[in-house]
C-alpha cells in the first residue's frame, strides 16, 4: 500500500503546510505524513492526534462529553504541555467510536491513510482519572512522562481496536508517530501487529552519541523490516537553515537509511530552524537524488564498522562508541560532494555514502 522503494534513496516529509504548490513534489518526494490535502502521485497520511481532540476547545468537550475529558487530579484538567486542548480517554468505547468516524471522514476525502500522532508509552498528558456520572474514577495509570502495566496495556488495546476497525477501508494505511527509543524498551513488537507504517520522529540524527539507543534503532527498524511494515525516519539538525546542514550530517543520516532500508522506508532531513523543525517545507537536496540503485548484499560487520553494498556503490557507518576507522577501497568512489577517493577516515558516529 506504500510506494515501493528498493532503489534508491526515497523521501517521507513531515506535513506540507508551506509548500505553495505540492504538485512540485510528485515524483521527488513519495510519502507525507500529515499532508493538508490528497496529492495524487504521493502517499498522503491525514493528521489525527490519537487521544487530543481540537476540533472544539476544552469547555465545550466539558459541557457536551464530560464524561470522555481526562484530568490530573480532580477538578484539574490533563493537559498537552504548554496547550490547552482537551485530552479525551481513549480508553472509552465511545471515544473509540467518535475517533473511528473521524477516520472515515478524512479517508472519504481521498487520503491514503491517517498519521496518529503522539503515540507512545509514557504518560505525555498526565492523564489519571475520568468524571463517571460525576464521580472521579482513577484510570490508574502512572506520573507525567512515566509507565506502568495498565498504561501500556490501555494503548496497546486502542492500538489494535483503530487497527481493527481500518478493515472497513481497504488499501488504506494506519501510522503512528511513535519513538520506540523513548519510555519502555521492545514495545515495537507489541505495536508492530496493528499498524501499517511508523513514523519515527527523532530518526538517526538523535542517536549519533548513545551507543544503546544507536543499536536500538536498528534493532528496531530491523523488526519492522521483517514484518513488511513500513517506516519514515525523520532526522532534525540543530542549524538555522537547511543549507547549514553539514555533509557530515548529511552522510550520516542517508548512510544509516541505506545500511536498513528494505521495501518501504523514507527518510528526510530537516533543519531546526526556529525551533522544532522546519516541518512542512521541502528542500531538495541533491544527495537525495545518489544512484545507489538496488541493494546487492545484506549489511555486514567488519569488527565494529558496518557496510552494505549497492549496485551503485557502498555505504559504511562507524556507530557511536567505536574506534576511529580506516577504509582503504580496492577502487576509486565518489562521495556525495562529488570527490574521488580510495580512502576513507571515520570516527565514532560517522558514516558515509561512496558511489562507484
Amino acid at each position: 500500500m506504500f510506494p515501493n522503494t528498493d532503489s534508491g534513496i526515497h523521501l517521507g516529509l513531515t506535513f506540507d503546510y508551506g509548500i505553495s504548490d505540492t504538485s512540485t513534489l510528485v515524483g521527488k518526494v513519495d510519502y507525507i505524513w500529515g499532508a493538508a490535502a490528497p496529492i495524487a502521485g504521493i502517499h498522503c497520511d491525514h493528521y489525527i492526534p490519537f487521544d487530543i481532540d481540537r476540533q472544539q476547545d476544552l469547555a465545550a468537550w466539558e459541557a457536551q462529553q464530560p464524561s470522555w475529558v481526562t484530568y490530573s487530579a480532580p477538578g484539574q484538567s490533563a493537559t498537552y504541555p504548554g496547550q490547552s486542548w482537551a485530552v479525551l480517554d481513549n480508553s472509552n468505547e465511545a471515544v473509540r467510536a467518535y475517533q473511528v468516524s473521524r477516520v472515515k471522514a478524512a479517508l472519504s476525502e481521498g487520503f491514503d491513510g491517517i498519521g496518529w500522532d503522539d503515540y507512545g508509552f509514557t504518560n505525555f498528558e498526565n492523564r489519571q482519572g475520568v468524571y463517571q456520572d460525576g464521580a472521579w474514577t482513577s484510570l490508574e495509570y502512572p506520573a507525567r512522562n512515566e509507565w506502568n502495566d495498565k498504561y501500556k496495556s490501555d494503548m496497546i488495546e486502542w492500538l489494535a481496536s483503530m487497527y481493527q476497525a481500518f478493515k472497513a477501508f481497504p488499501n488504506k494505511t494506519l501510522t503512528i508517530n511513535y519513538v520506540p527509543e523513548v519510555g519502555p524498551v521492545d514495545m515495537v513488537s507489541k505495536v508492530a501487529p496493528h499498524l501499517d507504517g511508523l513514523f519515527d520522529e527523532d530518526g538517526f540524527s538523535a542517536y549519533r552519541k548513545n551507543r544503546n539507543q544507536w543499536e536500538a534503532h536498528i534493532k528496531n527498524l530491523d523488526h519492522l523490516n521483517s514484518l513488511g511494515k513500513a517506516w519514515m525516519d525523520n532526522n532534525v539538525y540543530d542549524v538555522a537553515m537547511d543549507t547549514a546542514v553539514t555533509s557530515d550530517q548529511i552522510n550520516w543520516t542517508l548512510a544509516n537509511y541505506l545500511l536498513v532500508k528494505e521495501s518501504a522506508s523514507y527518510v528526510y532531513i530537516y533543519s531546526a530552524g526556529s525551533g522544532g523543525g522546519n516541518y512542512g517545507s521541502f528542500f531538495d537536496r541533491p544527495e537525495y537524488h545518489a544512484a545507489v540503485g538496488k541493494p546487492v548484499s545484506i549489511r555486514r560487520a567488519d569488527g565494529t564498522l558496518w557496510r552494505r553494498h549497492y549496485e551503485g556503490g557502498i555505504v559504511y557507518v562507524n556507530p557511536p562508541g567505536a574506534g576511529s576507522r580506516v577504509i582503504n577501497l580496492t577502487q576509486v568512489h565518489r562521495d556525495l560532494s562529488g570527490k574521488d577517493t580510495k580512502r576513507v577516515a571515520l570516527q565514532a558516529g560517522q558514516a558515509i555514502v561512496l558511489l562507484n
